[in-house]
């Protein structure tokens, strides 16, 4: 069966370039991941604060005919980029806006001025604002930000007309600020939202060094994560609760082009390739990388082309998601339950209320 139909949800990232250092990072672990196989010191993975997605880029990868057709939503993702920092982002919704219906976009906004982010309030775009404390010298996750300027720019966004909302990802440092966040979102007309921070899992805190600086990041005491859907009533197979066949029906994006099998294996997957995305060489480490991942996936893409044959640079959005791989395989490890990855899904409804 075909995964591609109607009213999906395109998560893309529109570049590899950001301005925070935010410690449990997809670009941190890439880095750090990185060092360690390489036995190098590099401050950053070699892919990234190298690439941009052009204008001509999107119009490539997602033709006015497919938007039409496909898809209902765009999100500009910050997995591995600060979307405000593509030079293009004006051209790029300039595009967008007559095909789609939602256009959003996560950010920190610790980027720009009051007058580029006025100027955006006028766009259809529709910002989560991600900030981490109104406190002084109180950033302790979203490093480098700039509390002030964030405040400035949302304010300046919101008076030209613009909606949006403001996540508070709740960490113990910043957990006493509710109130805060709370009348901030009513000044600005933004609809607040509570996020318990992931990285809490199998943890309760872990250590942070940044500029000379060691500190220790706690989980909230105020909020757990919600449970993953897969728990969530009659769910019997991933085609029931994977974010590519259910709810928004998600499609993720790498910067490269990349379709990504999967929303909670991004580090494992691009792991796996990463000289692909630092050098261009397609060929994948071997299955004691991570067996697990690589059966459920990694030999599945091999076996039809490569890591090529899932990318937007060389295939179109249609051919990709007709591959064997999406059209066959992974859908065939779901039906048979033989996918351990997707079976134990650690996908969540992300917002607390």
């Amino acid at each position: 069966m075909g995964l591609l139909s109607t009213n999906h949800k395109i998560r893309l990232d529109l570049g590899t370039y950001c301005n925070l250092g935010c410690p449990s990072c997809f670009r941190y672990v890439q880095t750090k991941d990185y060092n360690k196989e390489n036995n190098t010191n590099l401050s950053s993975h070699p892919y990234l604060n190298k690439h941009w997605v052009t204008t001509e880029k999107v119009k490539k990868w997602f033709p006015e005919s497919f938007l039409k057709e496909r898809i209902k939503n765009i999100t500009f993702d910050g997995a591995t980029s600060e979307p405000s920092l593509n030079s293009d982002i004006f051209d790029i919704i300039d595009y967008l806006s007559p095909h789609v219906e939602d256009l959003q976009m996560s950010t920190t906004a610790s980027t720009r001025n009051p007058e580029w982010w006025y100027k955006l309030g006028k766009t259809k775009l529709y910002p989560t604002f991600s900030i981490d404390s109104f406190k002084p010298n109180n950033n302790l996750y979203r490093i480098n930000s700039n509390t002030e300027k964030v405040i400035e720019n949302m304010r300046a966004f919101t008076a030209a007309g613009g909606k949006c909302e403001l996540k508070h990802i709740m960490f113990k440092h910043n957990q006493d600020e509710i109130p805060q966040f709370t009348k901030f979102a009513e000044e600005i007309g933004a609809i607040y939202r509570r996020v318990a921070a992931n990285e809490f899992v199998d943890k309760d805190s872990y250590e942070v060094n940044s500029h000379g600086k060691k500190y220790i990041l706690e989980k909230n005491t105020l909020v757990e994560r919600n449970e993953p859907y897969r728990l969530q009533g009659d769910k019997q197979t991933p085609q029931d609760y994977c974010i590519i066949t259910s709810g928004t029906k998600t499609i993720i994006v790498h910067a490269l082009g990349v379709v990504y099998p999967c929303c909670h294996i991004e580090g494992e997957f691009f792991s796996f390739y990463s000289n692909y995305f630092a050098h261009g060489d397609p060929k994948p480490k071997n299955c004691q990388h991570n067996p697990r991942i690589y059966d459920d996936f990694i030999r599945k893409i091999e076996t039809q082309g490569g890591i090529k044959t899932i990318s937007l640079e060389y295939n179109t959005m249609e051919e990709i998601m007709n591959t064997k791989f999406y059209k066959f395989g992974l859908q065939y490890s779901w039906r048979i339950k033989s996918n351990e990855t997707c079976m134990n899904c650690k996908n969540w409804k992300y917002y607390i209320d």
